[in-house]
C-alpha cells in the first residue's frame, strides 16, 4: 500500500500547476477593496429567507426553460446565455425536494415534475437510452445538445437528487417517473458492464465503475457500490434487471469490503480536491439516506470535518444533519455562512492574494495545483461567485473567471433548504 501511494504521488507531482500571487497596481487594490465592501453590504442586506426568496424568482424568471424546467448555469445581458446544464438540474432537483419535505406545496410538487420530464428530456435528445448529455440548448420546440459528453458524476449527482426526491416526495406519479428512469440508466450501465457509452457506442474517457479487483481509485470504488445500493432499494425484485443488479451488488461487496481512504493529507501536499469531496459527500449522504443503520456515516463525518478549515455550508451542512450531538453547533454555523453569500450571484473576479492583512500560503498543493490560499476561511463575500461554490476551494484566494455573469445561486438554495431540513430533525 505504501508503495502504490508512493507511486501515487510521483506521478501525481509530474505536471503540477503554479499559481503564483498577483501584484495589483494601488489603482486595482483599491478597486478590489471596494468591491469586497460592497459584497459585504449586499450579502448582509437580506435574511436567509429573504435571499432564498430572491434567487428562486430569478430563477423561474430569468434561468430556467420554461419547457423542461432546466436550468442555466449563468446569463449575460450582453452576451448569449449559458447551456441548460443537467448537473445543476440535479441539484436543482436535490433543493425541490428538501423544500416539499420542508414546505409541502402543490407548487412544489408540479416544478418537480417538471423538472423531471426535462431531464429525462434531456436523456432523449440524443434517444431514450438511459446515456446523459451534460449540456444542452433550446431551439424552438426541441432541445439540441451542445456537449455530448458525459461522466459519472453526473450520474452521482442525480442518484443523490432522485434518492432524496424519493424519500421525501410521497408522489405516486413523481415516484414511478423516477423508479422508470432509474430503471433504464441503469439498464444502460449494465450493457456496457457499468463504463459510459454514448448512443453510438462510443466509450466515455474517465468513466468507468467497472466493479473490479483492479478498480484502484477509492471514489469509484464507492460510487460503484453506491450505484448498486440505490438500484437494489429502490428498483423492484419483478424488474427484468433486477438479477443482474444483485449479483453485481454481491460482487461489489465482496471486493470492496475497503473502499479506502477518501483524503490523504501530507501536510504540504492533499488529494483529492474539493470537488472530488462534494462528491463523495453526495454519495455518502446518499447511502445514510437508504440505509440509516450504515456504518458509512462515521466515514461521512469524518470526511466533512476534513474540510473544517474551509467553513464549507454545504459541508457543515451535512454533518449538522449526521451528528445529532453537535448539530445545534453546526447549524449555527451554516446559518453564518450563508449571510455571508452576496445574493445577486454577480462574478466580478475577484483577487485577494496581495492583502496584507492575511496569512497567506503559496507552498501547499492540492492534487496537481498550488496557488496562493488562505491559512484561515475568507467571508464568502470575498470570494467571487460561482456556478457552484460549494465545490471549490474556499481558501483560494483568487478568482479570474469573467465578470458580469449573473449565476443561478442554485450552491445557495441546496445549502439553505438542506439547513431548513436539518433544522426540523
Amino acid at each position: 500500500m505504501r508503495f502504490l501511494v508512493a507511486s501515487c504521488c510521483i506521478l501525481l507531482l509530474f505536471g503540477c500547476k503554479t499559481s503564483p500571487r498577483i501584484d495589483l497596481t494601488e489603482s486595482q487594490a483599491s478597486h478590489y477593496a471596494e468591491l469586497r465592501v460592497e459584497r459585504q453590504r449586499e450579502a448582509e442586506s437580506y435574511t436567509l429567507e429573504e435571499k432564498a426568496n430572491y434567487i428562486q424568482q430569478r430563477l423561474h424568471d430569468k434561468m430556467l426553460d420554461t419547457e423542461t424546467g432546466l436550468p442555466k448555469k449563468f446569463i449575460r445581458s450582453e452576451l448569449e446565455d449559458s447551456s441548460l446544464n443537467i448537473e445543476l438540474a440535479a441539484s436543482y432537483l436535490a433543493v425541490l425536494a428538501y423544500q416539499h419535505v420542508c414546505e409541502p406545496s402543490n407548487q412544489t410538487q408540479r416544478h418537480i415534475q417538471t423538472l423531471l420530464k426535462g431531464i429525462q428530456a434531456a436523456d432523449a435528445s440524443n434517444g431514450y437510452d438511459g446515456y446523459l448529455p451534460t449540456k444542452l440548448r433550446r431551439q424552438g420546440d426541441q432541445l439540441i445538445v451542445t456537449r455530448n459528453e458525459t461522466h459519472m458524476n453526473l450520474y452521482t449527482q442525480l442518484l443523490y437528487a432522485y434518492t432524496l426526491t424519493l424519500e421525501f416526495v410521497k408522489d405516486e406519479a413523481i415516484q414511478d417517473s423516477i423508479l422508470k428512469h432509474m430503471e433504464l440508466i441503469f439498464t444502460h450501465l449494465l450493457k456496457y458492464d457499468f463504463q459510459l457509452h454514448d448512443e453510438t457506442g462510443l466509450k466515455m474517457p474517465y468513466s468507468n465503475l467497472r466493479i473490479s479487483h483492479l478498480t484502484i481509485n477509492p471514489a469509484d470504488r464507492l460510487d460503484g457500490s453506491v450505484f448498486l445500493a440505490v438500484a437494489t432499494h429502490y428498483l423492484p425484485p419483478h424488474s427484468a434487471i433486477y438479477p443482474q443488479l444483485m449479483k453485481k451488488k454481491t460482487q461489489a461487496d465482496r471486493i470492496y469490503k475497503n473502499v479506502g481512504p477518501l483524503h490523504f493529507d501530507f501536510g504540504m501536499w492533499e488529494i483529492p480536491n474539493a470537488s472530488s469531496s462534494w462528491l463523495a459527500l453526495l454519495s455518502l449522504d446518499t447511502l445514510c439516506q437508504i440505509e440509516p443503520a450504515t456504518e458509512q456515516r462515521g466515514r461521512l463525518l469524518k470526511l466533512a470535518h476534513k474540510y473544517d478549515t474551509h467553513q464549507n455550508p454545504l459541508f457543515l451542512g451535512l454533518i449538522a444533519k449526521h451528528d445529532p450531538h453537535n448539530r445545534a453547533t453546526f447549524i449555527t454555523k451554516v446559518e453564518a455562512r450563508l449571510q455571508q453569500v452576496p445574493y445577486k450571484h454577480l462574478s466580478t473576479q475577484m483577487v485577494n492574494s496581495d492583502r496584507e492583512d492575511l496569512e497567506i500560503t503559496t507552498n501547499h498543493y492540492v492534487k496537481r495545483s498550488r496557488y496562493p490560499r488562505s491559512s484561515k476561511p475568507l467571508p464568502l463575500y470575498e470570494i467571487d461567485s460561482d456556478g457552484y461554490l460549494w465545490k471549490r476551494d474556499l481558501l483560494k484566494l483568487d478568482y479570474r473567471r469573467p465578470a458580469g455573469r449573473t449565476y443561478s445561486g442554485i450552491d445557495y438554495l441546496h445549502a439553505y433548504w438542506q439547513l431548513r431540513y436539518v433544522q426540523q430533525l
